[in-house]
Protein backbone atom coordinates (compact mmCIF):
# COMPACT_ATOMS: atom_id res chain seq x y z
CA UNK A 1 0.00 0.00 0.00
CA UNK A 2 2.16 2.85 -1.24
CA UNK A 3 1.52 6.28 0.30
CA UNK A 4 2.20 9.17 -2.06
CA UNK A 5 2.10 12.91 -1.43
CA UNK A 6 1.04 14.80 -4.55
CA UNK A 7 1.98 18.48 -4.42
CA UNK A 8 -0.23 20.30 -6.90
CA UNK A 9 0.80 23.87 -5.98
CA UNK A 10 3.84 25.63 -4.56
CA UNK A 11 2.94 29.03 -3.17
CA UNK A 12 5.23 31.88 -2.18
CA UNK A 13 4.24 33.43 1.17
CA UNK A 14 5.79 35.77 3.70
CA UNK A 15 6.53 34.45 7.17
CA UNK A 16 4.74 37.49 8.61
CA UNK A 17 1.57 36.31 6.85
CA UNK A 18 1.95 32.70 7.99
CA UNK A 19 2.48 33.02 11.72
CA UNK A 20 0.11 34.38 14.33
CA UNK A 21 1.70 37.05 16.55
CA UNK A 22 4.66 37.12 14.18
CA UNK A 23 6.46 40.00 15.92
CA UNK A 24 6.95 37.91 19.07
CA UNK A 25 8.80 35.10 17.26
CA UNK A 26 12.04 36.98 16.61
CA UNK A 27 12.51 35.68 13.07
CA UNK A 28 13.03 37.62 9.82
CA UNK A 29 10.14 38.41 7.54
CA UNK A 30 11.05 36.51 4.40
CA UNK A 31 9.44 34.71 1.51
CA UNK A 32 9.11 30.95 1.94
CA UNK A 33 7.55 28.15 -0.07
CA UNK A 34 4.22 26.74 1.09
CA UNK A 35 3.27 23.63 -0.88
CA UNK A 36 -0.32 22.42 -1.25
CA UNK A 37 -0.78 18.68 -1.38
CA UNK A 38 -3.14 15.76 -1.31
CA UNK A 39 -2.25 12.15 -0.52
CA UNK A 40 -2.87 8.92 -2.41
CA UNK A 41 -2.90 5.52 -0.77
CA UNK A 42 -2.61 2.77 -3.37
CA UNK A 43 -4.50 -0.27 -2.03
CA UNK A 44 -5.22 -3.67 -3.64
CA UNK A 45 -8.87 -2.62 -4.02
CA UNK A 46 -8.12 0.71 -5.68
CA UNK A 47 -6.77 4.13 -4.72
CA UNK A 48 -7.86 6.03 -1.63
CA UNK A 49 -7.45 9.81 -1.59
CA UNK A 50 -6.81 11.90 1.49
CA UNK A 51 -8.24 15.28 0.46
CA UNK A 52 -8.86 16.40 -3.12
CA UNK A 53 -6.92 19.67 -3.50
CA UNK A 54 -8.18 22.99 -4.79
CA UNK A 55 -10.09 23.74 -7.95
CA UNK A 56 -7.94 26.37 -9.63
CA UNK A 57 -10.65 28.91 -10.59
CA UNK A 58 -11.84 28.90 -6.98
CA UNK A 59 -8.43 29.75 -5.52
CA UNK A 60 -7.84 33.44 -4.98
CA UNK A 61 -4.04 33.23 -4.77
CA UNK A 62 -3.14 31.16 -7.85
CA UNK A 63 -1.08 34.05 -9.26
CA UNK A 64 1.27 33.66 -6.27
CA UNK A 65 1.89 29.96 -6.92
CA UNK A 66 3.28 27.45 -9.37
CA UNK A 67 0.50 24.95 -9.84
CA UNK A 68 -0.87 22.15 -11.98
CA UNK A 69 -4.48 20.99 -12.29
CA UNK A 70 -5.26 18.27 -9.78
CA UNK A 71 -6.74 15.86 -12.37
CA UNK A 72 -3.52 16.14 -14.40
CA UNK A 73 -1.35 15.57 -11.32
CA UNK A 74 -3.38 12.52 -10.31
CA UNK A 75 -3.23 11.04 -13.80
CA UNK A 76 0.57 11.23 -13.68
CA UNK A 77 0.60 9.00 -10.58
CA UNK A 78 -1.83 6.53 -12.13
CA UNK A 79 -5.07 7.58 -10.45
CA UNK A 80 -8.23 7.09 -12.55
CA UNK A 81 -11.06 9.06 -10.87
CA UNK A 82 -13.73 6.42 -11.49
CA UNK A 83 -11.55 3.82 -9.75
CA UNK A 84 -11.07 5.81 -6.52
CA UNK A 85 -12.81 3.80 -3.80
CA UNK A 86 -12.81 6.40 -1.03
CA UNK A 87 -11.99 10.04 -0.36
CA UNK A 88 -11.08 11.03 3.19
CA UNK A 89 -11.64 14.73 3.86
CA UNK A 90 -9.49 16.05 6.68
CA UNK A 91 -11.51 19.29 6.82
CA UNK A 92 -13.66 21.46 4.56
CA UNK A 93 -11.32 24.34 3.60
CA UNK A 94 -11.36 25.05 -0.12
CA UNK A 95 -7.84 23.75 -0.79
CA UNK A 96 -8.78 20.32 0.58
CA UNK A 97 -12.22 19.64 -0.92
CA UNK A 98 -12.13 21.32 -4.33
CA UNK A 99 -12.60 18.16 -6.41
CA UNK A 100 -15.04 15.98 -4.45
CA UNK A 101 -17.28 15.76 -7.52
CA UNK A 102 -14.46 14.27 -9.62
CA UNK A 103 -14.84 10.86 -7.95
CA UNK A 104 -18.38 9.59 -8.65
CA UNK A 105 -17.90 6.10 -7.21
CA UNK A 106 -16.01 7.01 -4.05
CA UNK A 107 -17.29 6.89 -0.50
CA UNK A 108 -16.65 10.33 1.01
CA UNK A 109 -15.51 10.14 4.63
CA UNK A 110 -15.49 13.14 6.95
CA UNK A 111 -15.83 14.16 10.58
CA UNK A 112 -19.43 14.58 11.71
CA UNK A 113 -18.43 17.63 13.76
CA UNK A 114 -16.83 19.24 10.70
CA UNK A 115 -19.74 18.50 8.43
CA UNK A 116 -22.48 19.63 10.77
CA UNK A 117 -20.59 22.80 11.71
CA UNK A 118 -20.24 24.04 8.13
CA UNK A 119 -23.76 23.01 7.14
CA UNK A 120 -25.03 25.12 10.04
CA UNK A 121 -22.82 28.08 9.06
CA UNK A 122 -24.09 27.86 5.48
CA UNK A 123 -27.69 28.06 6.70
CA UNK A 124 -26.89 31.28 8.54
CA UNK A 125 -24.73 33.10 6.02
CA UNK A 126 -22.90 32.25 2.82
CA UNK A 127 -20.54 35.15 3.51
CA UNK A 128 -19.59 33.67 6.89
CA UNK A 129 -18.80 30.43 5.11
CA UNK A 130 -16.47 32.16 2.65
CA UNK A 131 -14.78 34.19 5.38
CA UNK A 132 -13.82 30.89 7.00
CA UNK A 133 -12.23 29.58 3.75
CA UNK A 134 -15.12 27.22 2.91
CA UNK A 135 -16.65 27.69 -0.52
CA UNK A 136 -20.41 27.05 -0.93
CA UNK A 137 -19.98 25.10 -4.18
CA UNK A 138 -17.61 22.65 -2.48
CA UNK A 139 -20.01 22.11 0.40
CA UNK A 140 -22.74 21.53 -2.19
CA UNK A 141 -20.66 18.74 -3.79
CA UNK A 142 -20.30 17.06 -0.40
CA UNK A 143 -24.05 17.40 0.20
CA UNK A 144 -24.64 15.79 -3.20
CA UNK A 145 -22.54 12.79 -2.12
CA UNK A 146 -24.67 12.71 1.02
CA UNK A 147 -27.86 12.60 -1.05
CA UNK A 148 -26.34 9.79 -3.13
CA UNK A 149 -25.72 7.78 0.05
CA UNK A 150 -21.93 8.04 -0.38
CA UNK A 151 -21.12 10.24 2.63
CA UNK A 152 -19.84 8.48 5.75
CA UNK A 153 -19.55 10.68 8.84
CA UNK A 154 -17.31 9.53 11.70
CA UNK A 155 -17.51 10.50 15.35
CA UNK A 156 -14.34 11.22 17.30
CA UNK A 157 -11.40 8.92 16.67
CA UNK A 158 -12.36 6.12 14.36
CA UNK A 159 -11.04 3.20 12.39
CA UNK A 160 -11.94 4.01 8.82
CA UNK A 161 -13.52 1.37 6.56
CA UNK A 162 -10.15 1.25 4.81
CA UNK A 163 -7.75 -1.30 6.28
CA UNK A 164 -4.58 0.30 7.61
CA UNK A 165 -6.10 3.75 8.22
CA UNK A 166 -7.08 5.32 11.54
CA UNK A 167 -8.78 8.72 11.74
CA UNK A 168 -7.91 11.00 14.66
CA UNK A 169 -10.09 13.97 15.58
CA UNK A 170 -7.70 16.93 15.93
CA UNK A 171 -9.73 20.15 16.26
CA UNK A 172 -8.29 23.63 16.46
CA UNK A 173 -7.61 24.68 12.89
CA UNK A 174 -11.25 23.83 12.19
CA UNK A 175 -13.87 22.36 14.56
CA UNK A 176 -13.67 18.86 13.09
CA UNK A 177 -10.17 18.63 11.65
CA UNK A 178 -8.98 15.04 11.16
CA UNK A 179 -5.46 13.63 11.14
CA UNK A 180 -4.84 10.30 9.43
CA UNK A 181 -2.63 7.47 10.69
CA UNK A 182 -1.61 5.28 7.76
CA UNK A 183 0.17 1.93 7.85
CA UNK A 184 2.62 2.09 4.94
CA UNK A 185 5.10 -0.54 3.69
CA UNK A 186 7.99 1.29 5.36
CA UNK A 187 6.20 2.06 8.62
CA UNK A 188 3.33 4.14 9.99
CA UNK A 189 2.89 7.76 8.92
CA UNK A 190 0.70 10.21 10.83
CA UNK A 191 -0.53 12.87 8.42
CA UNK A 192 -1.36 15.95 10.47
CA UNK A 193 -2.99 17.72 7.53
CA UNK A 194 -3.74 21.24 8.77
CA UNK A 195 -3.66 20.33 12.45
CA UNK A 196 -0.02 21.32 11.83
CA UNK A 197 0.90 23.12 8.63
CA UNK A 198 4.64 23.33 9.39
CA UNK A 199 7.23 21.51 11.50
CA UNK A 200 7.48 24.61 13.73
CA UNK A 201 3.97 23.95 15.01
CA UNK A 202 4.96 20.43 16.02
CA UNK A 203 8.43 21.25 17.37
CA UNK A 204 8.11 24.82 18.71
CA UNK A 205 4.41 25.33 19.37
CA UNK A 206 4.02 28.28 17.00
CA UNK A 207 0.51 29.14 15.80
CA UNK A 208 -0.59 29.31 12.17
CA UNK A 209 -2.50 32.51 11.45
CA UNK A 210 -5.81 30.75 10.65
CA UNK A 211 -7.40 28.80 13.47
CA UNK A 212 -10.80 28.29 15.02
CA UNK A 213 -9.36 27.73 18.52
CA UNK A 214 -5.60 28.05 19.08
CA UNK A 215 -5.58 26.42 22.52
CA UNK A 216 -7.60 23.50 21.26
CA UNK A 217 -5.14 23.23 18.39
CA UNK A 218 -2.24 23.10 20.87
CA UNK A 219 -3.92 20.21 22.68
CA UNK A 220 -4.47 18.40 19.39
CA UNK A 221 -0.83 18.75 18.36
CA UNK A 222 0.35 17.49 21.75
CA UNK A 223 -1.97 14.51 21.40
CA UNK A 224 -0.74 13.81 17.88
CA UNK A 225 2.84 13.86 19.16
CA UNK A 226 1.88 11.29 21.78
CA UNK A 227 0.01 9.06 19.31
CA UNK A 228 2.92 9.23 16.86
CA UNK A 229 5.37 8.21 19.57
CA UNK A 230 3.18 5.32 20.71
CA UNK A 231 2.72 4.08 17.14
CA UNK A 232 6.35 4.65 16.12
CA UNK A 233 5.02 6.90 13.37
CA UNK A 234 6.50 9.89 11.56
CA UNK A 235 4.33 12.97 12.21
CA UNK A 236 4.07 14.85 8.91
CA UNK A 237 2.76 18.43 8.63
CA UNK A 238 0.41 19.36 5.83
CA UNK A 239 2.11 22.31 4.10
CA UNK A 240 5.84 22.11 4.77
CA UNK A 241 8.25 22.09 1.80
CA UNK A 242 10.82 20.23 3.91
CA UNK A 243 8.78 17.02 3.68
CA UNK A 244 10.10 16.58 0.14
CA UNK A 245 13.64 16.91 1.47
CA UNK A 246 13.10 14.11 3.98
CA UNK A 247 11.41 11.59 1.66
CA UNK A 248 12.29 10.37 -1.84
CA UNK A 249 10.63 11.55 -5.01
CA UNK A 250 8.25 9.11 -6.68
CA UNK A 251 10.02 7.63 -9.73
CA UNK A 252 8.52 8.47 -13.10
CA UNK A 253 6.81 11.43 -14.78
CA UNK A 254 5.57 12.97 -11.53
CA UNK A 255 8.95 12.92 -9.80
CA UNK A 256 9.11 16.72 -9.55
CA UNK A 257 5.95 16.94 -7.47
CA UNK A 258 5.11 13.49 -6.08
CA UNK A 259 6.81 12.16 -2.95
CA UNK A 260 6.89 8.56 -1.73
CA UNK A 261 6.08 8.72 1.98
CA UNK A 262 5.90 4.98 2.51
Amino acid sequence: MALIQVTYADRRVRTSHVWHDFASLGIPDEVIRMPYSLWVLQTPDGPVLIDTGFHTPDSYWVDDADWRPVPEALAAVGVVPAEVRAVLLTHYHFDHVGHVGLFPNATVIASRVEHEHWVAVARESEESLRTAFVWPQHLAAIREAERDGRLLLVDGDSDSPIDGIRLILSPGHTPGQLAVLVESPSGPRLLASDAAHFFEQIELGWHFFAHADAQQGDRSIERLRRIAAEAGAELIPGHDARVRERYPALPGPASDYATLLG
